[in-house]
């Protein structure tokens, strides 16, 4: 695991929307295996989504050119479930509907150590 969000909300008034974190301060992403950046979600429970919202602090320039997610499967195998190009101030992702406990973050290819403002399931 490369890590775990913690602050991260279950809101029960609006079932679709199951984690959301904003952060007052960009962060940077963990690297994978040397070359990539991840960043990995842990639930304690299986949660069932289907889009992602994801923002960069723009005003630091647009770094994520591509990325793609991938999930835990039940089988304990991670399957890739979204690829995406750039990112900028904010993107949406629909998708059919997801069931995991860990879903992983993953950018391929950034102008520069890649930041993230937002993310949201």
């Amino acid at each position: 695991m490369l890590a775990v969000l913690e602050g991260a909300s279950k809101i029960l008034s609006f079932p679709r929307k199951i984690f959301s974190l904003r952060i007052s301060t960009p962060t940077g992403l963990l690297r994978e295996n040397g070359t990539k950046w991840a960043l990995d979600l842990q639930f304690p429970d299986s949660v069932s989504f289907n889009v992602l919202k994801i923002q960069e602090p723009i005003h630091m320039g647009q770094r994520i050119s591509k990325f793609h997610v991938k999930i835990l499967g039940g089988e304990g195998q991670w399957r890739r479930v979204i690829n995406g190009t750039t990112v900028g101030y904010q993107r949406l992702i629909p998708f059919q509907r997801l069931k995991t406990r860990r879903v992983r973050f993953v950018v391929d290819k950034s102008q520069d150590d890649p930041l993230i403002s937002y993310l949201g399931l």
